[in-house]
């Protein structure tokens, strides 16, 4: 028989224990505890579990790490480190927690934590009954997983605090040199993938020819070039450079920002634009430019680039000519 310590909705022990069988029956202003522990390797990958086929709950679904409910004298953290090595058989470096959160519905107190662990990848341990599979996976694979799973939806807004953490996901940085090949590769690879249903296709292959890892050094070499470089793996999954506007020292134009395809709809193009708008070239300038593709135009749009002079048409260059107005050398909210 499993039994549960009870609290009050000030987070005090009650004295009371109540059966999981009787979970349903829980008294209003009482609630016992449950952990989730998210799962990350010390080379950056997630920990994924598949729930077992004969669970009522989900069966067959993935979700993150490990977790379930306390029992009676355990603490949350005990509680963690005990659901962590049932479920996966590992036992973490270090366990901190991301958050708590308080459901009177199900009478509940959820605490959710980060285990960082330094095993072997094939050291997982399934939990007959509980887990059939597993998997790890690179962080923003893992982040667009999590938002894609009946079970992984739920749990993401739990993980949204520790996953939106400068760093965590992905960091953005100036380019070096050394990264100009995988910027070339990554616009080459977005423009085929991603503004090759807007434009044709022998239009597009021109414009890709263009994208060298030279060019990049060149454009790199008078405007202030970012790349967004995936956490652990290393790879370049964005960039983006805000420079003069024809050389102008109150005006300032974004160019080259390109998401890979695979990472689009992650938040890191927003983040790019982000780190553009802190960055010199914007924080002197009274207005900002940005030639915006036919794809491109809603993103921009939503980041507070209105038409240039009113005009809602395309330039020679089949872009949209956008802009956004600062105030007293700082970008207005919008």
């Amino acid at each position: 028989m499993e039994l549960w310590d009870l609290y009050d909705a000030d987070g005090n022990k009650t004295g009371e224990t109540w059966e999981r069988s009787r979970a349903k029956e829980i008294p209003e202003g009482r609630f016992h505890i449950v952990c989730d522990v998210l799962v990350r390797h010390r080379d950056g990958d997630f920990l994924l579990t598949l729930r077992d086929p004969g669970k009522d709950l989900y069966p067959g679904c993935w979700e993150a790490g490990a977790g379930g409910s306390a029992l009676a004298g355990e603490t949350p953290e005990e509680a963690a480190r005990r659901e962590l090595w049932e479920e996966t058989g590992l036992t973490a470096d270090s366990l901190d927690l991301i958050g708590v959160t308080w459901r009177p519905e199900s009478r509940s107190v959820l605490y959710a934590w980060l285990a960082v662990v330094s095993c072997g990848k094939d050291s997982v341990r399934l939990q007959a009954g509980e887990t059939s599979g597993y998997q790890w996976m690179k962080p923003l694979a893992f982040l667009g997983c999590l938002r894609e799973g009946p079970v992984t939806r739920m749990q993401y807004p739990r993980y949204k605090p520790y996953l939106d953490r400068p760093g965590t996901l992905y960091s953005i940085r100036r380019l070096t040199e050394r990264d100009a090949p995988a910027v070339s590769d990554l616009i080459t690879v977005t423009i085929r993938i991603s503004n090759v249903g807007d434009y044709p296709a022998d239009l597009m292959e021109e414009l890709i020819k263009t994208q060298t890892p030279a060019h990049v050094l060149q454009r790199a070499s008078w405007t202030h070039f970012y790349v967004a470089e995936e956490t652990g793996t290393g790879a370049v999954v964005g960039c983006g450079a805000i420079g003069p506007y024809w050389g102008r020292e109150d005006e300032s134009s974004l160019f080259s920002i390109f998401i890979h395809p695979d990472h689009q709809g992650k938040g890191i193009g927003r983040a790019i634009v982000e780190t553009l708008e802190r960055d010199e070239y914007a924080l002197r300038a009274r207005r900002i430019e940005v030639p915006a593709s036919i794809t491109g135009l809603k993103f921009y749009r939503r980041m507070g680039y209105d038409f240039k002079g009113g005009k809602e048409e395309l330039d020679e260059e089949r872009l949209y000519r956008l802009e956004k107005f600062t105030k007293s050398g700082n970008l207005r909210d919008n």
